[in-house]
Formats: C-alpha cells, structure tokens, sequence
C-alpha cells in the first residue's frame, strides 16, 4: 500500500488506529520527513547568490526578502518549511498516542 502523509492524517483522525498501523505510519513519516528535510535544505543551500544578486535592487532586506518569497523557488522553500512542520506535529501526535496506548495497556 502506497500511503501519503494526507491519508495517515485522514485516517488518524477517523478512529482507532492500531498500535501497529501507528508504528508503520510513524516509520513512514520518518522517511518522508527525511526526503523532504534533504529538498528543503538544497533550496536553502542555493538561496544566498540569489538573494545577493535580488539584494543589489532592493531598498532593503525586507523587501528583498518579500521579492525572493515571491518567486517560484520562494514559494517551494515556504511550502517545504509547512510540509515540514505538518509532518513533525504528525509524528508527534503519533508518537502521543503509542504512549497512551502502552501506558493503558500496562494499567489494563
């Protein structure tokens, strides 16, 4: 089964989920995070020669800033930082609920 980090968020959120379904999905969303951690970090690595270049018209470093957002590698690197973001609290929430569940189990 090919899982996307959408479709572990839907099905957390619709019920129960098995401690083992948790475990796969955590191990899952280690790799995407991973991938997406190593593509966010080439986008920064080739930020600085742009940003100078952009620098050199601009009045200062906030519009400067707002000039690179702009464009389509500045979109990426803001889309990576909340895909980023949204899968670390997803493992979290993940990492909660196996918790709860092996502290019931051990009080049950």
């Amino acid at each position: 089964m090919k899982l996307n980090y959408k479709e572990v968020y839907k099905d957390i959120l619709d019920g129960q989920v098995t401690p083992d379904k948790l475990s796969e999905y955590l191990i899952y969303l280690a790799g995407e995070y991973s991938y997406w951690t190593d593509q966010y970090t080439e986008l920064l690595v080739e930020k600085p020669p742009i940003w100078n270049e952009l620098r050199r018209t601009a009045k200062s470093d906030t519009s400067c800033e707002r000039t690179y957002m702009a464009t389509e590698r500045g979109v990426k690197e803001t889309k990576l930082k909340y895909r980023l973001k949204a899968l670390e609290k997803l493992m979290s929430a993940i990492k909660s609920s196996l918790r709860v569940q092996e502290v019931d189990r051990y009080n049950n």
